[in-house]
This record gives C-alpha cells, structure tokens and sequence, in this order.
C-alpha cells in the first residue's frame, strides 16, 4: 500500500516523474503513481479508487496545463482530486511550473497547502512536512529522543554512517542517515557537516540543493576540516554557487595545505 498518491497531466510527465523521485528518496518509500499516464479509461477507474482509497496524501502536481481545462466534470486530474477530497485526504498543491492556481481552482480549492516545485527549499519544506505526517506517534519519537541525549556526536555520526552505507546490521536509508548527520552537525560535529553537505549536493535523502550544500560545507571548513575547505574551494575557484573569489579560494585551499 502506498501512503502518498501523485496526481498529474500526462504532458507534465517527465517533470512529475523527477519530483517523484526526489520524493520517494526524501520519505523513504514509494509512492503510487501512474506510470503511462492514463487519463480517461474506464477500467482503470478502479485501480484510481483503490489507490487513493489507500494512501493518506494526495499530492496533485499542478502546471500550465491545468489552466486550460474547460470541461471540468470530465478532466480525469480533477475527478481524482474532487474524490480525494471526499474521502477527507491531505491534499498539497505541487505547482511544477511556477504557474499559480487558475481561478477554477481557487474557487475550490485555495484553502489547501501550496508547493512551488522551482524553490529547493520549498521542496525540502515539502519532504520534512511529508516525513512528519508519515511518521512515528509521538510516544516513540519521545523515546527516540531520549536515547538520542545519552548519545555523543561521534556515536551519531556513526550511525549516520551506517544507515549512508548499510553496515552493522543496517540496510541503506539516505533517509535515515540525513536524519543523523542532521543530528550531529547540528551540535557542531564537523565529520558530519561534511557528510550532510555531501547528501545536499548529491541529493541523496533530502531535494538537492547546492546553496544548502557550500553552507554545511563551510561550516565544516571553518573548523578545520581540510575536505570541506578544499571544496569550499573551489566553490569559490569555479563560481557555479557562490560568487567566483579567487582570493577567496586561495584562501581556502591555502588552508587546507596547512
């Protein structure tokens, strides 16, 4: 059973799909799509229904193409989302495009939690919310963190480490291993600065975003970590985030040399 329904026109499918899956690697598990797009087949009304019946969230990938329906009681993206809403389902707008909701869809449905899919940290905003609403009661997440506290920042970078490559009895879960070096790098850990700066820039666990990546990077450099000093770098040498410093980036290198 997939918890997290996708919704979306067949002419936005290469966009929706690379949103899936940054998604899915965010959260941890699938979630139902589907895969050709099909839109308007009487038997796969059933498949709709039982795969939205199933899942708790709806995520309705919203675009350009939304604003030129005219026959709303017939378009198959809005039957979905009307039977979803029925069926009381958390239901979030994931504009794809940056195109607004057209005033149909206002009328209807301006009140439901609104994504822009262009902004990285609005996608990143997105997976914590997903993570949250998918995820453990509050009772466990207490016990969790209580455990945490008897924990030093080496124990969690470890743990981090299990779960980035899937040893010590752990299976890969990028996921789980963000959560981690979250922890870790939070607390001033520069290993695990370094190592949630490397999942930003790969994306792996959270929506790549590389501004997010040089900030964890160069908190790790600024405690002397010559890694994190030599890709601040040439950050700085190449200038595709930051602004191209040579000075800046002598700098830096100068650093890790010492």
């Amino acid at each position: 059973m997939a918890r997290v329904f996708i919704s979306y026109k067949r002419v936005d499918k290469s966009k929706v799909f690379k949103l899936k899956d940054k998604i899915q690697s965010a959260i941890g598990e699938d979630c139902w799509i589907d895969l050709d797009g099909i839109e308007s087949d009487a038997m796969f009304k059933s498949v709709i229904i039982k795969a939205i019946n199933e899942s708790e969230i709806f995520l309705f990938m919203y675009s350009k193409a939304h604003s030129t329906i005219v026959d709303f009681e017939h378009d198959w993206t809005v039957r979905e989302l009307t039977f979803a809403e029925l069926k009381k389902k958390r239901i979030v707008f994931i504009n794809i495009d940056g195109s607004t909701l057209s005033d149909l869809f206002l009328f209807d449905y301006a009140n439901k939690q609104q994504v822009d899919a262009t902004s990285p940290q609005a996608l990143n905003r997105l997976c914590t919310d997903l993570q949250k609403w998918l995820g453990c009661s509050t009772q466990s997440t207490t016990k969790q963190s209580n455990q945490d506290e008897s924990l030093t920042t080496s124990d969690i970078v470890k743990l981090g480490n299990d779960y980035y490559f899937g040893v010590n009895g752990k299976q890969i879960n990028y996921v789980k291993a963000v959560e981690w070096f979250r922890k870790a790098a939070e607390q001033g850990n520069d290993v695990a600065q370094y190592n949630l700066a490397m999942c930003y820039e790969r994306g792996e666990g959270v929506v790549k975003d590389l501004a997010e990546a040089v900030k964890w990077y160069r908190k790790a450099a600024e405690q002397g970590n010559d890694v994190a000093q030599v890709i601040l770098g040439t950050c700085y040498e190449d200038g595709k985030v930051v602004v191209k410093d040579l000075t800046e980036a002598e700098k830096w290198y100068r650093k890790a040399t010492e």
